[in-house]
């Protein structure tokens, strides 16, 4: 599906940005795999949760089991967590993937860039210029484009969002349909 195509195209240059960061900030970041303070239960567009949906599937039985089960649990971090990373690493939506750099949006009321950034990483007096950012407002401007055309094929509201937890617990607990 080109949706699909046009995604993977998008996260890829997300991530090339993001690295250009991690560079930068080399010595700075915190963020390394087991730092799950960012994993918190969230929700995505319809286009991002069939690409989770589709991670999720291609996982084992055992590992479904144990997502199943934490899925139950609703004060629990992010349930594709197993052991402090992420089950479906490769496939995280753009949230998860800028969570922990500086990213910056225009607001257009103030004529600024609104920055969000870590409080594990950056002290809440950093200061940040242009390219000290991830710029997102292009990169969440595809998104959503690329959202509204899979969403119209689906015939499913492109606005909806759906969580992580209802992702997982529509699905039969192993792809065999057994418990």
């Amino acid at each position: 599906m080109i949706c699909f195509n046009d995604y993977k195209k998008l996260m890829e240059d997300v991530n090339n940005e993001i690295r250009k960061l991690e560079k930068q900030y080399k010595g700075i970041l915190q963020c390394r795999p087991g730092c799950i303070k960012c994993c918190k239960e969230l929700s995505v567009l319809p286009l991002e949760a069939e690409i989770l949906q589709e991670a999720f599937n291609a996982l084992s039985n055992d590992v479904i089991q144990i997502i199943h089960s934490q899925a139950k649990n609703k004060n629990r971090a992010c349930p594709f967590l197993i052991e402090n990373l992420c089950s479906v690493y490769q496939a995280r939506p753009l949230i998860c993937r800028t969570h922990g750099l500086p990213v910056g949006y225009v607001n257009n009321n103030n004529e600024t860039i609104e920055v969000s950034a870590c409080p594990v990483n950056f002290s809440e007096d950093a200061e940040f210029g242009i390219d000290d950012l991830l710029l997102m407002d292009q990169f969440n401007a595809i998104l959503a484009t690329l959202n509204e055309k899979f969403s119209q094929k689906i015939g499913h509201l492109p606005v909806q969002r759906i969580s992580i937890r209802d992702i997982i617990t529509q699905q039969p607990p192993s792809k065999d349909g057994g418990f």
